[in-house]
């Protein structure tokens, strides 16, 4: 067991002071569950000599298990003051850690210097990530600064997409999406209290931007400058930014050491902020004002005259790097291995080579006349790869991660001045490649209901002719990934006519987070919601798309008065066909769940993602109940993602049914993601398909078992009204009803769904039960019904109609 490890399960601590090597003190420190790293203070008596982050990376400790190996510091000792103490200032007051005895002498490097290879092997492990970066190929780039596509630039418009009234300063429509798509209104009424507007945009930095790791949230020009705007302090010369004194406030431990007129200190917070915090919230590349950059490349008085100078930040980060420590800043050999160290580890940082200075980047990315330069010399020394690394080399690996470093920015800006994350991707390679006549973009290797839509619309436009390229885009959505064959979007090639199968919630993050495919391109939105209204996050979407097409009349009158274009209800196609073996199916079914071969066998499923609320089985297995109280029939309820759920609200249902299922033979639970065509024959096994649900967008268990056969048991109301009628179904009377808040995502005021009613739902099953001749003769005409309007031809032949109407409008237009 690594000693740390030992050492604190033996002693209960959370940090230690390890001793003193080669002039520099070195120890580690564990963070508070939820804080950051543990800032930390060298005392001589009650004078503070030195702080420092308890931020180090030591392979020792992340082989202990401490903190991923982040949590050592160090301090060079220059002094030889007889006793220094450690403290650590995350609390009300300093709590040591160790002390240090000096024999009254000033401490100096006693060793001579050696390779810094053989000296610190663990220097691979801090320039790990960079070492990676540079020894893989480079992503393509985007050959010149981006700009907004018509599309993108309603992300940044200044007035609400909902009511079209200014917004506050500095909001833009992205943060009036997100207001609501997270139900943050009541916690930020900017309307009734302006101020509420720089709350939230606080929330968004600190709360919602880490949430995206790996992508850059969308922030407005005049968002990134109000930001960055410095909050003066009376009586101080030194300012902090706004984004940087907002998180600092959330921050106790950094707070409490506050002395703007120590130096020190002010480049301790300056260097958290734009080292760390920035860095964690995914914003280095526009919320480090340009003062803070300033600050911490400046070079101090004894380095301005020197080869190889380092500069403020560079000195720091040298100090609290155990395997940099015991170089000498007034060495130039060790400022030359420093500066070459940092240049490695900015290949996957790019946002750190601004602290480092620019005639030394340059002198060290000069080739020889075998296209090594110093830096690709060093890099062999650290990865024994004799691979060279040119300057080229350098600038498209930067480039790859957002920055260019001939023209010394970042490419996530487009030219309006905007933050946005596709602006560093590469550019979509709209111009000049040949055409398709249709794309379509949605979750098509998702295993959920929204997939499934995607690949419905695939497959009918698969029979019509035209040309058609899909495109995967599945961000948030959390349902099991299948193999189904698409373009990549890195290589989508432009088309005439865009079917975007994204819900409206879904359809701003598009623009947000992917290269624009869709720019020049007719954009028809296949969105599907449940309630009578749209939430108010999907106004935005509105104003992003050139029409809508809904599965089912239900559809197209969610949207009416709320979107100025054209709606089309277009049906979605089935692509399912009777079982071949309907005996071996119901044997099946027995097989799975333990039923009787000669009760009435039923199935109702539902994915849990699609919340129980409006699936809606509490209803159904109270119905079920009352309808058979003696028993004669049982009811499968086939669900996935239970586990994955965590909505209290939602799993407080899941516990009812539980307490009402549980030991009752006549229910049986199965939560588990299989295949379709597994699920298919449960379906098929079946004599009767039940869905008491509150509100379907289509409802895809309800059409396949009827193209099955099987008799369907449906609530009466929404989407699933394109296709269930009283000849092809038993349908249950809802009356409209508003969802409780916890009930349903972003729920819109006076959007309603229904309740079906108990004592219908009891006695339509009991009919159905009783009744087989009824049953077989209903089931038949929904079969015929769903396989004849429904198939994947009849669907596209309605789908290339309006494709082309559009298309031969645009010839027009363009003539």
């Amino acid at each position: 067991m690594p000693w740390p490890r030992l050492f604190r399960r033996l002693t209960g601590r959370r940090d230690y002071l390890d001793g003193l090597r080669d002039g520099v003190l070195h120890g580690w420190a564990l963070p508070k569950p939820g804080h950051g790293p543990v800032p930390v203070a060298l005392y001589a008596g009650q004078q503070r000599l030195a702080n420092a982050l308890a931020s180090q990376f030591r392979a020792d400790l992340r082989d202990a298990g401490l903190a991923g190996g982040t949590c050592g510091f160090s301090f060079r000792i220059d002094t030889d003051t007889p006793l220094l103490r450690v403290c650590r200032m995350d609390g009300p007051r300093p709590v040591e850690i160790g002390t240090l005895r000096q024999n009254g002498a000033k401490q100096a490097l006693s060793k001579p210097k050696l390779p810094l290879m053989s000296s610190h092997p663990m220097l691979r492990d801090v320039l790990g990530p960079g070492r990676a970066a540079l020894r893989s190929a480079p992503e393509p780039i985007r050959d010149r600064p981006a700009r907004l596509s018509p599309r993108q630039a309603h992300l940044f418009a200044q007035t609400d997409p909902a009511t079209d009234h200014p917004l506050p300063d500095p909001l833009c429509a992205w943060m009036a999406y997100l207001h609501p798509r997270h139900r943050l209104e009541a916690q930020f009424d900017w309307d009734a209290a302006p101020e509420d507007a720089a709350h939230f945009l606080n929330w968004m930095v600190t709360n919602y931007a880490p949430m995206r790791t790996g992508l850059r949230v969308p922030l407005s020009q005049p968002t990134i400058q109000w930001l960055n705007a410095p909050m003066v302090v009376p009586g101080q010369r030194t300012s902090l930014s706004r984004a940087t004194w907002a998180a600092l406030q959330g921050v106790p431990h950094l707070r409490q050491g506050m002395d703007f007129g120590n130096p020190d200190w002010v480049d301790a917070i300056i260097t958290w902020w734009s080292i760390h915090q920035a860095h964690a919230i995914g914003a280095e590349d526009c919320l480090v004002p340009d003062g803070y950059v300033t600050r911490l490349a400046g070079l101090p008085l004894d380095q301005e005259e020197q080869a190889f100078p380092l500069s403020r930040h560079l000195l720091r980060w040298a100090a609290e790097t155990p395997a940099l420590a015991r170089l000498c800043p007034g060495c130039e050999e060790d400022r030359r291995q420093i500066t070459l160290a940092a240049m490695v580890r900015a290949a996957e940082r790019p946002d750190t080579l601004r602290y480092v200075p620019w005639a030394s980047i340059e002198t060290l990315l000069e080739e020889d006349m075998y296209s090594q330069t110093p830096l690709g010399t060093y890099l062999t020394t650290l990865d024994r790869s004799s691979v060279p690394v040119s300057r080229s080399d350098y600038v498209a690996c930067l480039k790859s991660r957002g920055y260019d470093l001939e023209a010394r920015r970042f490419t996530s800006r487009t030219i309006e001045g905007h933050r946005l994350h596709p602006a560093a991707l590469p550019a979509p390679a709209l111009q000049g490649a040949p055409q398709v006549d249709v794309q379509v973009i949605g979750p098509v290797t998702k295993a959920s209901g929204l997939g499934q839509a995607t690949r419905a619309s695939v497959a009918a436009l698969e029979t019509t002719g035209l040309s058609v390229q899909v495109v995967n885009f599945s961000l948030d959505n959390p349902a099991p990934e299948i193999d189904v064959p698409h373009t990549p979007l890195q290589k989508a090639r432009p088309a005439r006519f865009t079917l975007l199968h994204l819900n409206a919630e879904s359809i701003p993050p598009f623009f947000a987070y992917s290269p624009d495919i869709t720019d020049g391109s007719y954009l028809s939105a296949y969105m599907f919601w449940e309630l009578t209204r749209p939430a108010a996050c999907h106004a935005l979407a509105l104003r992003m798309v050139d029409e809508i097409w809904a599965a089912s009349d239900h559809g197209r009158a969610i949207y009416a008065d709320s979107f100025d274009g054209p709606i089309r209800v277009m049906g979605l196609a089935n692509d399912v066909a009777p079982h071949p073996d309907p005996l071996g199916a119901r044997a099946e079914l027995i097989a799975r769940t333990g039923f009787k071969p000669d009760s009435f066998l039923c199935m109702a499923s539902f994915d849990s993602f699609s919340f129980v609320q409006r699936k809606n089985p509490l209803a159904l297995i109270r119905a079920f109940a009352e309808a058979f109280p003696q028993g004669g029939a049982q009811l499968l309820l086939k669900t996935q993602n239970r586990t994955r759920v965590s909505d209290p609200a939602q799993r407080t249902i899941w516990a009812e049914i539980d307490t009402l299922t549980a030991g009752d033979p006549r229910f049986h639970v199965l939560d588990e993601t299989m295949g379709r065509p597994a699920l298919l024959t449960l379906t098929a096994g079946a004599d009767a398909y039940l869905s008491l649900h509150r509100a379907e967008g289509w409802g895809f268990g309800m059409i396949e078992a009827m193209a099955l056969g099987v008799p369907v048991l449906a609530t009466g109301t929404s989407g699933n009204l394109a296709y269930c009628d009283d000849s092809t179904a038993w349908l249950v009377p809802a009356q409209d009803v508003a969802p409780a808040p916890q009930d349903y995502m972003f729920t819109p005021k006076g959007g309603l769904w229904g309740a079906p009613d108990h004592d219908t739902a009891v006695t339509l099953l009991r009919q159905m039960a009783k009744d087989p001749a009824t049953r077989a003769r209903r089931a038949k005409a929904a079969q015929t019904r769903v396989l004849h309007a429904f198939n994947p031809e009849a669907i596209g032949t309605r789908y290339a109609a309006r494709i082309d109407t559009v298309l031969h409008q645009s010839r027009i237009s363009a003539a």
